[in-house]
């Protein structure tokens, strides 16, 4: 808008004087100032057109930036009641009695360990997706220190109705006084009444950068009939 507006100015200001100089002459030179003045208000509507174009591209540039993706190689690993896969890099630690896995980077970034982890719980008769999502829901609220839901949302995993939470939290590291944001994804699974609980955690400001790793992992988690 301002850069239009200092054109209009100009044009403006170009006609002016455009009229004061041709007081003075002939009809003829009258047509040729005139005809010079077109040209130039068409060169400057021209350049005004192509800054609006430029500044057209360069929002259009800055909405199509997207944050950049890690990348890891993963590898399948196979438990009792289901198979996932998880980075080759990362460590990992196994229940094979519960059934959990537990995988982490071991770059430590700020105190924070960024990890994912598959938890199992079973559940009594009738209990329903819904009913332990809330409950869920619930615990993080009182859990976590500043805690915020960022989403929660249907989801499928595998042909499997589950529920994702997305939430927001604060924590201090051991020896630290400063708080450090974190964010968390979990996704929440049920089949013949148990629970598979995803969950991947790192630094509010790393997650949108795993977001295709996590996606990944996710969909390569299957529960075995």
């Amino acid at each position: 808008m301002k850069k239009m507006l200092q054109v209009s100015l100009l044009l403006l200001l170009m006609m002016m004087l455009a009229v004061a100089c041709s007081s003075d002459d002939t009809s003829k030179d009258e047509n040729e100032m005139e005809s010079g003045t077109e040209e130039e208000m068409e060169k400057e509507e021209n350049e005004s057109t192509d800054d609006m174009k430029k500044e057209e591209m360069g929002e259009e540039d800055n909405n199509a930036e997207q944050v950049e993706q890690k990348v890891l190689e993963l590898e399948k690993n196979e438990l009792e009641m289901y198979h996932v896969q998880l980075p080759i890099e990362w460590d990992k630690q196994v229940d094979e009695q519960l059934n959990t896995i537990i995988a982490w980077d071991t770059n430590v970034v700020n105190g924070v360990l960024t990890n994912i982890n598959v938890l199992i719980e079973e559940l009594g008769e009738g209990s329903t997706l819904e009913q332990y999502s809330e409950v869920a829901r619930q615990s993080l609220t009182s859990f976590f220190v500043d805690y915020n839901e960022v989403s929660y949302t249907d989801v499928t995993v595998n042909d499997v109705a589950a529920k994702e939470i997305i939430y927001t939290y604060t924590n201090t590291p051991e020896g630290s006084n400063e708080k450090i944001a974190l964010q968390n994804r979990q996704t929440i699974l049920m089949k013949d009444d148990y629970a598979y609980v995803i969950s991947f955690a790192t630094t509010q400001k790393e997650f949108d950068s795993y977001e295709n790793i996590v996606n990944d992992i996710t969909n390569s988690f299957e529960i075995k009939s």
